[in-house]
């Protein structure tokens, strides 16, 4: 019985180890390696539109990590966890997403081996682009953007939301959304500043989930929302686009997760837009219907 019960614990011991092995091993084949240059940071999942060519910190093939090129430091993977070993302390990431070349990690805590002190970080997230052989990033990747769901109804995806030209005056970029796996048709967007995807889920309670997209200007203070749902074999318009003013949009609106919610009435959503009443700024609670209808001219 004791060697029966022993064989079981050893069994659950090795699946264990394998699939933690495994995890790490994906991690690190998928491009954790190379020399990323950092991009965004700061406490919120906006503060990765921040954008700087200054090269703070990097991660080399050789298994090192310098900054500003002067120093040099080891660092391990532990399952989904990057450990950073530098000379007056070590730091604590969680990596949030690792794509060819993207990586953002969540500086979870730092340790100072001089005081022994931790410091216990709140959400602070940073956001780096892989340099190629030119040392040079690639120009679409560092304006990426991509969301998770089931646009289709049916399969798990990610929508990836990037610029087609990069070279030209920026207030006059396309845009394409495509999908990783093909699940849904590619989208255009035209004369976009940028685009940030927000997964709304299944709105209308049909089984696809939708996602928005401010329309942003280079100066724009008011814009619109839209929001995007694949219905019979192409990509349109959920409902009217939403009147937002930037202040409204970025604080009072959680970063635009509040604009819309669904309800429990198949045909109806809830918005929150902004407007201008008694010569002050406001934002309006209501209802509005679900309306389906064609993207003009691919926007």
């Amino acid at each position: 019985m004791k060697n029966l019960l022993f064989i079981i614990l050893l069994t659950l011991f090795c699946f264990y180890s394998c699939t933690q092995n495994k995890i790490s091993e994906s991690i690190t084949s998928n491009n954790i390696k190379g020399e990323w240059r950092l991009m965004g940071y700061g406490y919120s999942e906006n503060a990765l539109s921040f954008k700087d060519t200054t090269v703070y910190e990097c991660f080399y093939l050789n298994g090192k990590v310098s900054y500003m090129g002067a120093e040099c430091w080891n660092y391990t993977i532990l399952n989904d966890s990057l450990i950073i070993k530098r000379d007056y302390g070590k730091h604590l990431y969680k990596i949030l997403q690792l794509t060819v070349d993207s990586l953002i990690l969540l500086d979870i805590d730092f340790m100072n081996s001089n005081t022994n002190d931790e410091l216990l970080y709140d959400d602070f997230i940073e956001k780096y682009y892989k340099l190629n052989a030119t040392n040079e990033i690639n120009q679409c990747a560092q304006y990426r953007d991509t969301i998770v769901g089931k646009f289709n109804g049916k399969e798990v995806d990610t929508l990836i939301a990037e610029p087609l030209d990069t070279t030209i005056n920026r207030s006059f970029w396309d845009w394409r959304i495509y999908s990783k796996n093909n699940t849904v048709d590619t989208l255009i967007l035209t004369q976009r500043f940028s685009v940030k995807m927000i997964q709304e889920g299944d709105l209308d309670g049909n089984g696809t989930d939708e996602f928005g997209i401010r329309r942003e200007s280079d100066a724009g203070t008011w814009d619109d929302y839209y929001v995007y749902t694949f219905d019979n074999g192409e990509w349109k318009y959920l409902i009217n686009p939403i009147w937002t003013y930037s202040a409204h949009f970025y604080t009072d609106l959680n970063n635009g997760n509040d604009v819309v919610e669904s309800t429990n009435h198949p045909d109806l959503v809830r918005v929150r837009f902004s407007d201008i009443r008694n010569d002050d700024f406001c934002i309006v609670d209501t209802l509005i219907p679900i309306a389906p209808h064609s993207i003009t001219s691919q926007e």
